[in-house]
């Protein structure tokens, strides 16, 4: 399955509340009229992303089951159906920038809200055989795993979310760990 991660602020001046409430319309717009292969969509409110101009923005997480549904969620993101809601939340956007993962685990459903990711970059002298293997036995079957396809996005390669646990994890240092915490918006828990 992959996950296409869109983060992004709003311009300057605009009002966090109202942008808010245009993101979860858009979300729940979304939800009503999938399109083919679409699985489920997440939005979060997120500090400490080095990669965003600012300290927090917000993080929206579109899984899809392969890469031509991914082809249908662009498009239908602006069809007929979706244009007002995706218009209406785009025109108070400022900054913005996206990455594609595939989605390597997942936790259990019934997990609680996973509230932070550990951002990961695998060092170069490792395999991956090794890297997944000392990423299962660090945090086991609690968390998600997702590993960036074809080097896009800014986010480093690997995320790892789960609990605010995660911050104390005690993760080698050759991994160039970096940590965000966020709270989840859309769906609301």
């Amino acid at each position: 399955m992959l996950e296409y991660v869109f983060w992004h602020q709003p311009a300057e001046g605009v009002d966090a509340e109202a942008y808010e409430a245009l993101l979860l319309a858009f979300h729940e717009a979304l939800r009503r009229a999938p399109p083919r292969g679409f699985v489920r969509s997440r939005a979060y409110r997120i500090e400490n992303a080095s990669w965003l101009p600012g300290d927090t923005g917000y993080e929206d997480r579109y899984d899809v089951v392969d890469y031509t549904s991914l082809g249908l969620l662009n498009e239908a993101a602006v069809a007929a159906r979706l244009r007002p809601a995706h218009d209406e939340a785009a025109a108070l956007a400022g900054f913005g920038t996206a990455g594609l993962y595939e989605i390597v685990s997942s936790a259990a459903p019934e997990l609680p809200a996973l509230t932070a990711c550990l951002w990961l970059t695998k060092p170069r002298e490792q395999t991956y055989d090794a890297f997944w293997a000392a990423v299962r036995q660090e945090f086991g079957a609690t968390v998600d795993v997702s590993q960036r396809q074809m080097t896009l996005g800014p986010a480093p390669e690997v995320c790892v979310a789960g609990s605010r646990a995660l911050a104390s994890a005690l993760v080698p240092s050759a991994w160039d760990a970096r940590f965000t915490r966020r709270e989840q918006l859309y769906p609301a828990l």
